[in-house]
């Protein structure tokens, strides 16, 4: 919990120092300077300290628990602390969730190596590093253990892991309360009355997020797979930088209204300013939030995708309620992240459980419709591609 949102405030700072200097500069292109400065600093400590700490994170820790029973090296974990600070907080539309989860398997990887426990013992050991990270920043202690498991086993949970991740999750939680954090992504939900229309609504919304999160995967998936084809001639460090010098072009005429909205710099989205944005920023974000996140993470820049998501499944369930012209938003919201993360993560229980618990039990019918819709219609994809291991010189 303190390493989490030490790099968490770290951010914040950061991103408040770069606006500040930035702010005397009066041509949006300013972004090109702390883009590209942050995206050599990004290659030059991942290539030449920790390869696999590239990119958003969270597939690494997929693939360690699959080839290597978990295990991280602890250089891992103090690359992808600096590299997200630094790609953060140079003002990034990108996340945090998918670096913390990255970071907490790497400290309880290094606990591993104090303790020598047997490999089995260490597959859970790392499942409960994720839980907790993912605990602390969302606090919601059941998703987070369900979301652990469901990652890493995708068709079925193995409980003998779950109730070790359940635990490691409450215990985050409990200490974020007793530090008294408050829950950075939450929102009032009334009780909707629930009528054919409005569900036909929901579905509607759930389907056009669905769509959406596939586009999505395949934006991000083109541009990494056609950064890693081409030949850097040994200068593989350079990759960030161009795919942060890319985004800060993509963002530039946009970034006021990114920056009105809260989704720039690590900062925490504000569900009361995207209610109340016209269709036409929703859309306009949208689009701009799947291309520049995609070259940032796509080229190595150490920016999670999984904030992002969410956000895009709040922009859809905005647009559905606003069609609709519904007084219930945050029902079409539930659907719409359930939807999103279900998509392209594959984690039907977690992406229902985890909008229950940020909006309460009125939120339990239409995060079940967009998980099952997510499910059903996408259940071959899922956004992180496969890391080779063999292809990174970490020795």
């Amino acid at each position: 919990v303190p390493v989490v949102y030490s790099l968490l405030f770290c951010v914040n700072q950061v991103f408040s120092l770069v606006l500040m200097i930035n702010n005397s500069i009066p041509h949006l292109l300013w972004l090109l300077i702390p883009f590209v400065l942050g995206g050599i600093f990004v290659g030059v400590i991942t290539w030449h300290v920790a390869p696999e700490s590239e990119g958003p994170g969270l597939h690494i820790v997929i693939a360690a628990f699959s080839k290597r029973h978990g295990q991280l090296r602890l250089r891992t974990g103090l690359s992808k602390y600096v590299t997200t600070l630094i790609t953060l907080g140079s003002g990034t539309p990108n996340g945090i969730v998918s670096p913390a989860v990255m970071l907490g398997n790497s400290l309880v990887s290094y606990l591993n190596e104090v303790i020598q426990m047997d490999d089995d013992r260490q597959k859970t050991l790392s499942l409960c590093g994720m839980a907790a990270a993912i605990a602390t920043l969302l606090q919601t202690p059941f998703g987070a253990a369900l979301f652990a498991v469901e990652v890493v086993y995708g068709n079925y949970i193995l409980y003998k892991r779950f109730f070790y991740c359940l635990s490691s999750s409450i215990t985050a939680y409990t200490l974020v309360h007793l530090l008294n954090i408050q829950p950075p992504y939450t929102g009032v939900l009334p009780v909707p009355l629930i009528t054919g229309k409005v569900l036909a609504a929901v579905v509607m919304t759930a389907l056009i997020a669905v769509l959406v999160n596939i586009s999505y995967m395949y934006v991000y998936q083109r541009i990494h797979d056609f950064s890693l084809e081409q030949s850097w001639r040994g200068m593989d460090w350079l990759k960030p930088a161009v795919g942060m010098a890319l985004a800060a072009l993509v963002v530039a005429p946009f970034y006021p209204l990114l920056m009105d909205f809260n989704l720039v710099g690590g900062q925490h989205y504000s569900l009361a300013v995207l209610q109340a944005a016209p269709l036409s920023q929703v859309f306009t974000v949208l689009v701009v939030i799947i291309v520049a996140t995609s070259l940032v993470a796509g080229t190595g820049g150490s920016g999670g995708l999984f904030m992002p998501v969410m956000v895009l499944g709040i922009l859809i369930g905005i647009v559905g309620a606003s069609v609709t012209a519904s007084p219930y938003p945050l029902v079409f919201i539930a659907a719409g992240i359930s939807a999103a993360l279900c998509t392209t993560l594959n984690v039907p229980l977690a992406s229902a459980i985890l909008c229950i618990e940020l909006y309460g039990p009125s939120a339990i019918l239409p995060a079940i419709i967009g998980s099952l819709t997510g499910y059903l219609l996408a259940k071959r994809y899922v956004i992180y591609h496969e890391i080779q291991w063999e292809e990174l010189k970490e020795e």
